[in-house]
């Protein structure tokens, strides 16, 4: 079954707050202050982010007081990974101008959704989940990859295989005859190598959703 959506569910009122979040974060994690300093930030990320309402817990990782979890401990747990994650991409969600100007379709009418095919249960079905689809009025279509990391996104072998099995199946189950341009969107950009160069028509890093018009 395919489906496909105009909003978000990670979007919401929270999400200024989690912008701010995911950049110090970020912007101290690849700076490595002192100790003392990291201690004093993490204070602050916990303040911020337990004004966030999430019923859905993606943010309980912040939820602890105790002295161990330190700012180092916390920034290398898979929580605060997958809270990045949701973070950067409802941070994309809300700044989808900003996207369209970095690859430069500012101008041509677009429809921005979500969307995801699920495999029929006792199937051999692919299934495949696109974060964001950019469909255009030129009769083109720009499937968005959001990945967050703290460096340049190296896209290996295996990666490379889970992209096109994307393409694939969104061509198939769609029905839809529009050109493809596989968009990587990162904090940092992608390190190019035979697999970025094969698939990878665009890119758009964090600098770009805060560029200025």
């Amino acid at each position: 079954m395919a489906t496909c959506g105009q909003r978000h569910p990670l979007l919401g009122s929270a999400d200024v707050s989690s912008a701010i979040v995911l950049v110090l974060a970020k912007y101290f994690h690849s700076t490595s202050p002192n100790i003392a300093f990291q201690a004093w930030i993490w204070r602050c990320v916990v303040i911020i982010i337990r004004q966030i309402a999430n019923p859905a817990g993606t943010n309980n990782w912040m939820h602890s007081t105790s002295a161990s979890q330190s700012w180092l401990r916390q920034s290398s747990s898979r929580r605060y990974e997958a809270w990045c994650g949701y973070a950067f991409e409802s941070l994309c969600f809300k700044h989808q101008g900003a996207i369209r100007s970095a690859i430069g379709i500012s101008d041509v009418e677009t429809q921005a959704a979500a969307w995801k095919y699920v495999p029929k249960t006792g199937t051999d079905e692919e299934g495949a989940q696109i974060d964001l689809l950019l469909d255009r009025a030129d009769r083109c279509i720009n499937i968005c990859e959001i990945t967050f990391s703290h460096q340049p996104y190296v896209i290996s072998k295996s990666y490379a295989l889970t992209l096109e099995r994307k393409l694939r199946v969104f061509r198939t189950r769609s029905d839809r005859h529009q050109a493809l341009f596989l968009t990587m969107i990162t904090p940092d950009g992608i390190v190019p190598n035979r697999y970025a160069e094969g698939l990878v028509t665009n890119q758009v890093v964090l600098s770009d959703l805060f560029a200025k018009k």
